[in-house]
């Protein structure tokens, strides 16, 4: 929506977006942010698994809103 968001550049302290980011154009969109890299924890994590002796490495995942689209 148009006006969503807007109450974050309002603010009179620092403000981060936290695994969110704000259109081109939007108030929002000069804020810091801070965003998850899933691919590279997975690989991470598997690489640790592997490490340990692990071959047989699984993933069950489900919609995330952090999730890349």
């Amino acid at each position: 929506e148009p006006g969503e968001g807007l109450w974050a550049v309002e603010q009179e302290v620092p403000v981060v977006l936290v695994e969110r980011s704000a259109p081109l154009g939007h108030p929002a969109a000069g804020l810091d942010r801070v965003r998850s890299d899933h691919a590279h924890g997975a690989a991470e994590a598997v690489a640790h698994l592997a490490g340990l002796g692990h071959r047989a490495i699984a993933l069950a995942v489900q919609d995330s809103p952090t999730a890349p689209r």
